[in-house]
């Protein structure tokens, strides 16, 4: 839709256009463009203030983002570390959990099966075993929710295009228009 402005409008936007047109950047084509001639007239015509304002507020969420992407970085690395931890942690427990059923399934001669005693005894050789078999299941937690931080680290981040989309309406746009 094109953009209709008053006669008076016409006149302050043609005596304050810049030659050439700013430039701005776009995180979609990843290239910097010439901002469109209705852009222009939009911070031509706008007030100051609410340019400033604008301005003020882009350059504050650009800050966040730099936090942001620190610390989604060193959590990304975090959780790297923990899922590397834990695999280590799932290979010793499954050596001691395949060795347990190893000897749970030789240890008992079927004549014995029904010796009273023999069953207490296998049933005390569990207690060792039950607390590997929860750690066992503890580390699969603690490797889910590794891989779900660091899938979230990794696509909760802004972008580097995105971020320079952000800073280049206040540095290149905005501001020559105060």
């Amino acid at each position: 839709m094109p953009l209709i402005l008053a006669t008076e409008d016409i006149d302050k936007v043609r005596s304050k256009r810049m030659l050439p047109r700013p430039l701005r950047y776009s995180a979609g084509l990843g290239a910097w463009v010439q901002v469109s001639t209705d852009y222009e007239a939009f911070l031509i015509l706008t007030p100051a203030g609410k340019k400033g304002a604008a301005a003020n507020w882009i350059n504050l969420q650009t800050l966040g983002l730099d936090d942001n992407i620190i610390r989604d970085v060193v959590a990304y690395d975090y959780m790297v570390r923990e899922s590397a931890e834990v695999e280590l942690q799932q290979a010793a427990l499954l050596l001691l959990t395949e060795a347990y059923a190893s000897f749970r399934s030789d240890f008992i001669d079927e004549r014995f099966q029904g010796v009273s005693e023999v069953s207490e005894l296998l049933q005390d050789t569990r207690i060792g075993a039950d607390r590997l078999f929860s750690y066992t299941d503890d580390l699969e937690h603690r490797s889910i929710m590794a891989t779900a931080a660091q899938t979230r680290y990794t696509n909760g981040a802004v972008s580097d295009a995105r971020r320079r989309q952000a800073a280049s309406w206040s540095i290149s746009l905005l501001t020559p228009y105060l």
